[in-house]
């Protein structure tokens, strides 16, 4: 390797920092403001444009030309009155940064714009050149908000003035809105600030079901359930409530429900279920009697018999305790079954109140046979029970479950001939149990069995049959979240499905 010639130490030169020109600067300048997506320009001291970025130009469609070296003020003379023009003497005055907002005017296509401009001192040696105006086009985002706005307002009005409650609570249960229609049916006036438990609305005996209910919600499964709620006049409103979750940023934030008043379809599904009854009762009259004359008759004829004995053994005294407490035991028993057959007719029609409780179901249904089964008997008719053995109870009205099956009943012993078979099976199906009421009869037509369970169809003759049975047994098994369906074929039997939910309190 060549040393340096000289035999001096080998330095680098030194690097050489380069300063900008002029010129350079103000390439860079104008590339920089060219490639921001908001419109610039820059303004002399009389408000003279001489320079204007390409964001501006095509955002208001205008060229170099028509706008450079003019005075925008009187090129825009609308400036003034939008108070542009004195905040530029501001600007020159207090050689401070400004900003006005909201500005709106019409371009010179009619286009309606809304901007936001800031103004900043240009200095130069301590002296103001100029100004660099920033302008913001937020007509699009304007527009969205007006329209977010419109949108908020009509769905506001639509909630208020629905007929239905409509409702939110948070994750403890406490009130985050009620509409209108919830403030006029509580008279509660909703106040975001104070803190409401929906609790306060609901009667003491449906808190549980209630808050059941509103765990489930929460848990992410929607519910639809009858219950109650306290009025503004203290009655208690009848509503069809239906729940679900409310998420937020993916979490679960509260719950949305929406309640209908159902007080007036309650008060008219009371009044078809008494008719209902009345009719029922008619119909059960017939057997009733029929089912009292074989007790009366030997009521009658052992008290003969006692009468006899007693003036028989006045003349000829002995022990006659033996033969007399037999007949008085017959007496006994069949007064307690003429007793039975009048108390089941009566619970039977008196009750109309709905009251939900822990239903024994084999017991139930083996009352409801009771009540029919000497009228079957009578017309050569057998009734048959098949109950599995992990069949117990269920959560129901006792009362109106047994409606259920005594018109189920009922009809299945109308349409089947002498001889024939009605059956009842009950199994358990998970968490609900399954009803068939089976019969060999007649069976129903395709054209009639789409119209089984509306109000007033019947296939019965005149004065035999209202019409109401199948429809308020459809309401009730609905009411108790339960479902009712029907196969058959003409001259094949019916078969009538009822499935209901097990009662909480039933054991696994």
């Amino acid at each position: 390797m060549n040393e340096p010639k000289g035999g001096g130490a080998y330095s680098p030169a030194p690097d050489i920092l380069s300063i900008p020109s002029p010129k350079w600067i103000k390439c860079m300048f104008e590339s920089f403001i060219d490639s921001i997506d908001i419109g610039i320009f820059v303004l002399d001291c009389n408000g003279v444009i001489n320079r204007v970025n390409k964001s501006l130009l095509d955002q208001y469609r205008l060229n170099t030309e028509e706008l450079l070296g003019r005075n925008i003020f009187e090129l825009m003379p609308d400036l003034a009155d939008l108070g542009v023009e004195k905040r530029f003497r501001q600007i020159i005055g207090e050689r401070k940064s400004l900003e006005l907002t909201n500005v709106q005017r019409r371009d010179r296509f009619g286009r309606n714009i809304v901007f936001n401009i800031k103004g900043i001192p240009i200095i130069e040696d301590d002296d103001i050149v100029g100004i660099l105006a920033v302008m913001s086009d937020i007509t699009e985002k304007r527009a969205l908000e007006s329209q977010v706005a419109e949108t908020e307002e009509y769905l506001h009005n639509l909630i208020d003035n629905a007929n239905d409650i409509i409702y939110t609570l948070d994750l403890d249960g406490y009130i985050t809105f009620l509409n209108k229609m919830g403030q006029q049916v509580t008279g509660y006036q909703f106040d975001p600030k104070e803190r409401a438990h929906y609790s306060a609305y609901v009667p003491e005996n449906t808190l549980q079901k209630n808050d059941r209910h509103f765990q489930e919600a929460l848990a992410g499964r929607p519910q639809r359930y009858e219950s109650t709620i306290i009025g503004s006049d203290g009655k208690i409103v009848n509503v069809l409530t239906n729940i679900s979750t409310v998420r937020k940023d993916e979490k679960v934030v509260g719950v949305l429900g929406i309640a209908r008043d159902i007080t007036e379809r309650k008060q008219m599904e009371a009044q078809l279920l008494q008719a209902g009854k009345m009719a029922a009762i008619g119909e059960l009259a017939a057997g009733v009697a029929h089912e009292i004359n074989n007790p009366v008759a030997i009521i009658s004829g052992t008290a003969e018999q006692l009468l006899f004995l007693m003036n028989y053994y006045r003349e000829r005294p002995q022990d006659m305790t033996e033969r007399l407490a037999k007949h008085v035991e017959t007496i006994h028993e069949q007064a307690a079954r003429c007793k039975k057959i009048t108390q089941g007719l009566l619970n039977f029609a008196r009750k109309t109140e709905t009251h939900t409780t822990i239903v024994n179901l084999p017991k139930l249904l083996e009352e409801t046979v009771a009540l029919v089964d000497n009228r079957a008997l009578a017309e050569g008719k057998a009734i048959q029970m098949r109950l599995d053995h992990d069949v117990s109870t269920i959560e129901a009205d006792p009362y109106q479950l047994e409606q259920v099956f005594l018109n189920m009943v009922n009809n299945a012993v109308d349409a089947v001939a002498e001889n024939g078979t009605i059956t009842l099976e009950a199994r358990r199906k998970k968490d609900a149990v399954v009803v068939k009421v089976i019969d060999d009869g007649i069976g129903i037509s395709e054209q009639n069995i789409k119209k089984i369970f509306d109000p007033f169809f019947t296939t019965k003759p005149p004065g035999k049959g209202t019409g109401l049975g199948l429809s308020i047994c459809f309401g009730i098994i609905q009411s108790m979240n339960g479902t009712i369906s029907v196969k058959s074929k003409p001259g094949a039997g019916t078969t009538f499905t009822i499935t209901l939910p097990m009662g909480r309190n039933d054991p696994k």
